[in-house]
């Protein structure tokens, strides 16, 4: 199919103003989601110890007696245990705020979380570090819903074509096009589930719902949330409760209950009330993203609500799906892999869209708005990657015993993150800047995988530390040839070639 002139024309400058407008924040979004799949791993490597993980997740009760023993005078209204695989973490929400702990093998008890490297990764990809920054994301996601839908109808006439042609030699403008439509099509069904799902998770579920439970539901909150299969926890009633709820019991109640029943999330509400009760979310292995919840009365486990796959609604079997595909929740880490390195190459198509959009608009960066793009998405595009090597140079290097590392470890990433956009603003060649910051990133990531196998005794002693080597070893790979292909001294003008010929790009609508 072919499109008349003038409509090719308004798709065009539709997809490129669309894409130009959303790509900086959308190229941080998905940068930051190939290590959002993996954040209860990074967050288990990150902390810093030498002893692997369990082999077998622990008893909750035992952890459950240490954290009232040791944090009742914050008087806790909540009590949560994630578990991921033999990792176990916890979250106690009281009168001085919400605090975070890891289960330490060696010591087989709780202490406080010291880095939470992977969560941090994990909220930038919606930009929840930023203030409003699910809002931009969800905004960002429906620019790029419209992006895709334009660019696939302008190249739909050669989209055989263009499917599998790349020219390396030729001119700036004909490489980056090419690797932008070659990337773009292999890349096309997971960029618009992710542009679609992005855009629904972050303004339809903070934005629209709350309307729709206001109107639909007259302001029924319980009512709305069991539509979905989900329930509010009682009201605490103030009657004090000295009776200390058995988890393991109750989890064992669980599974008899829902068979095949894996728990994930544990959360204890208002612990020391008559009114407590257990909330119980998992997964049934019987079933494709058989999601299931249930919660019990803390005082005799009694059910009070309960919620699975095979009685779910369309809605909430919707749901399941949705998510689960979003979240990658089938297939194992092979399938996260994939994801992985399908965000990576959405990267190179956001990047190499501003590069095309820039050298066919104004070449010669004459004005001076087009100069400030190019800056910022070099700074971007070079500095993204920097910024998170550099934060895991840090987590590896920082003392263990470091008050609020966390903090710091975020106050790191921040300040390469400016740095990085501030120097192509001081450095007049944009290409030499971005290849001297990714070959500096890809070193940085050696240098962490450097770093954490000489920290590591053994090394390479479980299959977490395995994953995030490889990952980081990849990374330093992509890294160091990005930046000495930028290096590498190059001319803009197109070699005379029937390959880079001008009158055939000029045919191909480039």
């Amino acid at each position: 199919m072919k499109l008349q002139r003038r409509t090719f024309r308004v798709f065009w400058d539709v997809h490129a103003w669309a894409g130009v407008i959303s790509a900086l924040l959308l190229y941080l979004m998905f940068f930051a989601a190939a290590f959002a799949l993996f954040h209860p791993e990074l967050n288990d490597w990150a902390e810093p110890r030498s002893n692997a993980a369990a082999h077998e997740p622990p008893s909750l009760q035992p952890l459950l007696v240490q954290l009232v023993r040791e944090q009742r005078a914050r008087a806790p209204t909540h009590i949560g245990f994630w578990r991921h695989d033999s990792a176990l973490m916890a979250d106690l929400r009281g009168s001085e705020g919400e605090r975070q702990f890891r289960y330490a093998s060696d010591r087989k008890q709780l202490e406080p979380l010291r880095s939470n490297l992977g969560s941090f990764l994990y909220e930038l990809h919606y930009l929840g570090p930023i203030p409003y920054g699910i809002y931009l994301a969800g905004l960002a996601a429906m620019a790029m819903c419209l992006a895709l839908v334009t660019g696939v109808l302008i190249h739909l006439k050669d989209l055989v074509r263009q499917w599998f042609q790349f020219r390396p030699r030729c001119a700036t403008r004909t490489w980056a096009s090419d690797m932008h439509k070659l990337l773009g099509i292999f890349g096309l069904p997971f960029q618009l589930f992710y542009a679609w799902s992005g855009a629904v998770l972050c303004l339809a579920y903070v934005a629209v719902q709350p309307a729709f439970t206001a109107t639909v539901f007259r302001g029924d909150q319980t009512a709305a949330l069991a539509t979905r299969g989900y329930t509010e926890a009682p009201a605490p009633t103030g009657k004090h409760s000295s009776r200390l709820v058995d988890l393991d019991a109750l989890l064992v109640r669980a599974r008899a209950l829902l068979p095949g029943l894996e728990p994930e999330y544990v959360a204890l509400e208002n612990p020391f009330d008559e009114a407590s009760v257990v909330q119980i979310y998992g997964t049934q292995s019987q079933f494709t993203f058989g999601n299931a919840a249930l919660t019990l009365r803390a005082s005799d486990g009694q059910l009070l609500h309960a919620s699975s796959f095979a009685s779910a609604s369309a809605l909430q079997r919707f749901e399941a799906w949705f998510y689960g595909l979003h979240y990658a929740e089938f297939g194992g880490y092979g399938v996260k892999w994939v994801y992985a390195l399908l965000a990576l190459a959405t990267c190179a198509v956001i990047g190499t869209g501003n590069l095309v959009w820039l050298e066919r608009r104004d070449r010669a960066r004459a004005q001076l708005g087009n100069r400030v793009l190019s800056r910022l998405t070099v700074g971007v595009v070079s500095g993204v990657p920097l910024a998170v090597a550099t934060l895991f140079v840090a987590n590896r290097s920082l003392p263990a015993a470091l008050l609020n590392r966390t903090t710091v470890e975020q106050a790191v990433f921040w300040i390469a993150l400016a740095v990085a956009l501030l120097c192509p603003f001081l450095v007049r060649s944009d290409r030499r800047v971005a290849g001297r910051q990714l070959a500096l990133a890809g070193a940085l990531f050696a240098l962490a995988l450097f770093v954490d196998l000489l920290t590591r005794q053994p090394l390479l002693a479980d299959a977490v530390q395995r994953g995030v080597a490889s990952a980081l070893l990849l990374l330093a790979a992509l890294c160091l040839a990005a930046g000495i292909r930028l290096l590498r001294p190059s001319s803009r003008a197109a070699p005379r070639s029937p390959e880079c010929d001008a009158r055939t790009l000029a045919s191909a609508g480039e």
